[in-house]
């Protein structure tokens, strides 16, 4: 039969996806012409020395080498970014909601532990000065036992900002875990509200 050719009957009715060449991008130039950190083009450079498809695949990989992809923003008109950050209001205040009781919890252990730090460093200090009171009135400062207990007292100072900085390094990790799957879902959503702004350029 002549005429248009047809599908095979229970074959893939799907839109093919189209050639790689004809999938639009962003190139260097593109970001170059918006003044963008210079760390920043060059490890554009890098992940995508052809330009970075504007595909989501593009996106997760751009995130994970490290680049900032929200800053692609800065490519649409004024009247697209309009729009769009009109469509990410409300993506951006859901999540700033979803963070506020990790934030408070972080907080709260943030002040527990600073407290707890300066109450033993008090208890430091006082012992320290009753130790001193000990020596032999009047005690020259540079007296070989008062430099010997400045010193014992020095090395626990150290011992104590060292575990309680440990504590913290600990908190904050705990902290970026708690957050990460609910900063994941945002990007998701910003980037794919991003990438749609985006093709509307190309």
């Amino acid at each position: 039969m002549c005429g248009a050719p047809q599908p095979p009957a229970g074959g893939d009715q799907r839109t093919p996806e189209p050639p790689p060449d004809l999938v639009p991008r962003i190139t260097a130039e593109d970001l170059a012409a918006h003044h963008p950190c210079e760390d920043q083009l060059a490890l554009f450079r890098a992940v995508f020395p052809n330009g970075a498809p504007l595909t989501l695949e593009a996106v997760v990989e751009a995130r994970a080498a490290g680049l900032q992809v929200g800053w692609a923003a800065c490519l649409l008109t004024p009247e697209l970014l309009a729009h769009y950050r009109t469509m990410t209001a409300d993506i951006c205040d859901r999540y700033e909601a979803d963070l506020v009781p990790l934030r408070s919890r972080y907080n709260d252990e943030d002040k527990a532990l600073r407290d707890s730090y300066h109450a033993d460093l008090a208890k430091l200090r006082a012992s320290y000065d009753a130790d001193l009171a000990t020596l032999p009135r009047p005690y020259h400062p540079y007296h070989q036992e008062t430099i010997a207990r400045g010193v014992r007292f020095r090395a626990d100072v150290r011992a104590l900002w060292a575990a309680h900085n440990n504590k913290m390094v600990e908190l904050w990790r705990a902290y970026q875990t708690d957050k990460s799957p609910l900063a994941n879902r945002y990007f998701a959503k910003m980037d794919a509200v991003l990438l749609s702004f985006l093709c509307m350029m190309r």
